[in-house]
């Protein structure tokens, strides 16, 4: 499975559909129900069927779903795969180790139409949607009462 999940702007594929299964808090004597949309890991998302049916038509211009195994239940990766080089390295906030933990974006460099990309600088922890992007997936998760699915506002561009 190493790999398998690895959301780094290329598209994947799979042999098999991956079995997944949800951590369960050890001590809870309720288990809450999952929302539509959940963080796999650092840049990917898992949507079930209705997140997938409310925004697969306009995410997947801009990346592939692959179907996992999610306790018996389709539900599918997002892997975002366009690609755009817009972060300011030396304007961005760094750790010691030269990782970027709060971009600053170069100007004029994100997209105006709507999309949804990733910057080769945080590929594997990190989505971002355009502002009219995010303006279109608001408008589709409130009409549909999406859960687990919050889009912010790019930082200074």
């Amino acid at each position: 499975m190493a790999g398998t999940f690895e959301a780094r702007g290329k598209p994947l594929q799979w042999k098999k559909r991956p079995k997944v299964s949800v951590f369960q808090e050890p001590k809870k004597k309720a288990v809450l129900p999952r929302a539509d949309v959940s963080l796999l890991m650092s840049g990917a998302l898992v949507l079930n069927q209705k997140a997938h049916d409310v925004l697969g038509p306009f995410l997947q211009e801009f990346g592939q779903f692959l179907e996992l195994d999610v306790g018996g239940s389709t539900e599918y990766f997002y892997n975002v795969t366009n690609l755009v080089d817009c972060i300011d390295p030396d304007r961005s906030e760094k750790r010691s180790s030269g990782v970027i933990v709060k971009e600053v974006f170069r100007d004029g460099t994100t997209p105006s139409a709507a999309a949804i990309f990733k910057d080769p600088r945080t590929v594997g922890t990190r989505m971002y949607a355009s502002a009219s992007a995010k303006e279109k997936l608001d408008a589709r998760v409130a009409a549909a009462g999406l859960s687990g699915v919050e889009f912010v506002a790019l930082g200074p561009t």
